[in-house]
């Protein structure tokens, strides 16, 4: 003698009735709503800080200059190096090298430096 009966699917869908479709149907329907819900807004949880940093970063960098020292970013936004780094790139920003920029790491976004970083090709009066 067996102690679990197995479950006779067949006379479990033949006996089941409209209301009882309907009722699991939704509650599978909230069920879904629910979960996706919770997963939403953990989601926007854990991205919050992220999203205002890189709204910070923004402001920061579209105010009176162009560009911006690492050290003076890094004052409004005590992140370790790395970190402020990732951001300044999610931002849309662009490190500036060259020799100009000897007094330090600058940064700033690349539509405003869109000429330094883009040089335009040489004009080939053969090619017209």
């Amino acid at each position: 003698m067996s102690i679990f009966n197995p479950v006779d699917l067949l006379g479990l869908i033949k006996g089941a009735d409209l209301a009882t479709a309907v009722v699991s149907g939704v509650v599978g329907l909230l069920s879904v709503i629910l979960a996706n819900a919770i997963a939403y807004l953990a989601y926007r949880r854990t991205h919050r800080f992220e999203d205002k940093t890189d709204a910070v970063l923004r402001k920061l960098l579209k105010l009176k200059w162009v560009q911006r020292k690492f050290g003076t970013i890094q004052t409004f936004v005590p992140l370790e190096d790395s970190k402020l780094r990732e951001a300044l790139l999610r931002a849309g920003a662009i490190r500036l090298t060259g020799p100009e920029h000897r007094n330090g790491e600058q940064w700033g976004f690349l539509k405003d430096h869109r000429s330094r970083v883009f040089k335009d090709k040489p004009s080939d009066a053969r090619a017209r």
